[in-house]
């Protein structure tokens, strides 16, 4: 018995280090999609702001209709509120109280415009702070559409708009609350024929916006090399980790994917979910498999399995 266990055992690691190392077809692709391009651009589409109750602020942003376009496009600017529904999809209605800054903003440009191929329009705004606005956030689009939506393109009726948002992020100083809770954290122990990740939820339980920040860090199974980290080293040397805004009362999920796992490996991974000094930590020993390899070892075991009842059977009928 104690022969056929150590049998067992050295085709298993056989098995294990032949598929290793056949070259390439257990490494997977990054793979990419071409994104559709809008028929202008805008910069920046985000920004952030501390306002005080009783003073005023200004900004701008730019829009841009780029050469490659052949047509003039005309614009209407407007401002509607910001929020996010459940599922954080982005909505431009009510924002359960946090919109009031929609009748703080007014545009200082034309609302109205033409821009010109390779033509560019800087939108100045002003935003004017009650003297008994409320402390936390407020949350606002600058939308910016084009003013004449109509498709004409083979004899087509259905009219199309195409638009960009910019978003304003605005705190209001004064007595915030910033906390949140972790709703589930997790990185799967064994992975078949999947890749490595890291997923949480995200609670934002306070009445500002609050910045999440993840990381998943991947290392071999006996090194502390990094093979993947989740986090962005620019030319600067400056790292940018994986973030996310999560607006007051709502719950964002985030998932971490290292889209270079091999096929087939055993590897020491550790998520690191933040936010507002809530941390949760998952370090664990994580098991790549493709489907068919643990077919293919099952079938082994069960044959093996198979052969030792048959071998103990045989020898009790011959005694």
């Amino acid at each position: 018995m104690k022969k056929l266990t150590n049998r067992i055992k050295l085709i298993l690691c056989a098995l294990y280090l032949a598929l290793s190392f056949l070259p390439g077809i257990f490494l997977s692709s990054p793979v990419s999609a071409a994104s559709g391009a809008l028929g202008f651009s805008m910069t920046p589409m985000k920004e952030k702001v501390i306002l005080n109750p009783g003073e005023s602020y200004q900004s701008s942003f730019t829009i841009f209709n780029p050469a490659s376009n052949t047509n003039n496009f005309d614009y209407q600017v407007e401002v509607k509120p910001f929020f996010v529904d459940e599922n954080y999809n982005n909505i431009f209605t009510e924002g359960n109280g946090y919109d009031e800054i929609v009748s703080w903003i007014t545009i200082d440009s034309d609302l109205t415009g033409t821009l010109k191929p390779n033509q560019e329009n800087k939108i100045y705004f002003t935003i004017n702070v009650p003297k008994d606005a409320a402390a936390g956030g407020q949350y606002a689009a600058i939308v910016v559409s084009s003013a004449n939506p109509t498709n004409a393109e083979m004899g087509s009726a259905i009219l199309e708009r195409t638009a960009i948002a910019h978003t304003v992020f605005a705190e209001v100083t004064g007595y915030t609350l910033r906390q949140g809770e972790v709703l589930g954290a997790n990185v799967p122990s064994f992975v078949l024929g999947n890749k490595i990740y890291g997923e949480s939820t995200i609670k934002n339980t306070g009445n500002v916006h609050g910045l999440a920040i993840y990381t998943l860090k991947v290392t071999p199974l006996f090194s502390d090399e990094e093979i993947y980290n989740s986090t962005t080293i620019t030319d600067t040397a400056e790292e940018i980790p994986v973030s996310h805004d999560i607006l007051p009362g709502r719950a964002y999920y985030n998932k971490i994917t290292w889209e270079g796992t091999p096929v087939i490996g055993a590897f020491n991974v550790d998520y690191v979910a933040d936010f507002e000094g809530v941390t949760t930590h998952i370090s664990k020993l994580v098991i790549v498999c493709p489907i068919w390899l643990l077919i293919i070892v099952a079938i082994i075991l069960a044959a093996i399995i198979i052969k030792i009842v048959i071998v103990v059977k045989s020898k009790k009928s011959a005694r």
